[in-house]
């Protein structure tokens, strides 16, 4: 969402632009603002809500990065604000509660510890594009997506992971 991510010779396809109208990718950011995956060149954590437009628009994140402020229409605005909203109730419904715990179906995941993959990036690293690196941070064990720890979920799940 921040970058962009070409398919093939095709740039604009998935860029900044086109990824931030999606709802479905803010429904995998962190909940907890300490754990936001973003981290100082001197690896302080930096608080941030990933379920707060207003939070995206102080740390210069997604559409934030290539706009300014004024230039985001209140259209951009309200789906912001809505798509967080949404994506927040949709990890509402997903989390695990120790009442309805025993109604759950047994969960298998499907997962990967095989691929170096990124969970922490660094404001003002030393390869940053548009304020943020996303190359030089310590990958953890993962698909090259998830990291393979956040892919599992609650404890209190019965799980039977399978990893390739």
């Amino acid at each position: 969402m921040h970058a962009g991510a070409p398919i093939g010779l095709n740039r604009s396809i998935l860029s900044p632009r086109v990824l931030f109208t999606y709802v479905w990718p803010y429904c995998l950011f962190p909940e907890n603002p300490h754990k936001s995956g973003l981290v100082e060149r001197n690896a302080d954590v930096i608080t941030h809500g990933w379920y707060s437009a207003d939070d995206w628009q102080c740390r210069r994140l997604g559409l934030f990065t290539i706009l300014e402020p004024a230039e985001i229409t209140q259209q951009q605005r309200a789906h912001l604000r809505n798509a967080l909203r949404r994506a927040k109730q949709l990890r509402d419904l997903i989390i695990c509660s120790k009442e309805a715990s025993f109604r759950y179906p047994p969960i298998a995941v499907l997962a990967s510890d095989t691929r170096a993959t990124l969970s922490t990036v660094v404001r003002h690293g030393p390869r940053a594009v548009r304020g943020w690196d996303f190359k030089t941070a310590p990958k953890q064990p993962g698909d090259g997506r998830v990291e393979f720890t956040k892919a599992m979920p609650p404890r209190r799940h019965s799980i039977r992971a399978l990893q390739d």
